[in-house]
């Protein structure tokens, strides 16, 4: 008589946690959200756009916060900017809301607000 094979187990294994990602270095200076609505602000008016639409989009991005890191996506900063866009704006530092807040406000006032599809509305 030949010997019934043995039952296979199987058995799942568990899904990796994603290995976080680390948040590249930044300038470490902190803001308070008056200091960065004056700075947004600033910007907006020099750029003749209305300064509301900027802050709100800011807000929507990265909650004010100019350190912000999207881990999902290399967006960064207050405005949640892809470093290749900053850069072809001529940014210099990613980090720096004065920077980003300039950049974001010569981006609406010449149509590009559509970068920002879900927060420019």
């Amino acid at each position: 008589m030949v010997p019934s094979p043995l039952p296979v187990l199987i058995v799942p294994i568990p899904p990796q946690a994603p290995t976080p990602t680390p948040a590249p270095e930044s300038t470490g200076t902190t803001y308070s959200g008056g200091d960065i609505e004056s700075i947004i602000t600033a910007a907006a008016q020099a750029a003749g756009v209305a300064p509301s639409w900027l802050i709100s989009t800011a807000e929507c991005e990265s909650g004010l916060n100019p350190n912000a890191y999207n881990g999902s996506g290399p967006y960064e900063g207050l405005f949640q900017f892809l470093p290749s866009t900053f850069s072809g704006h001529e940014g210099t530092d990613i980090w720096d809301p004065t920077q980003q807040a300039q950049i974001a406000a010569t981006m609406f006032a010449s149509g590009e607000s559509g970068e920002w599809p879900v927060c420019s509305r």
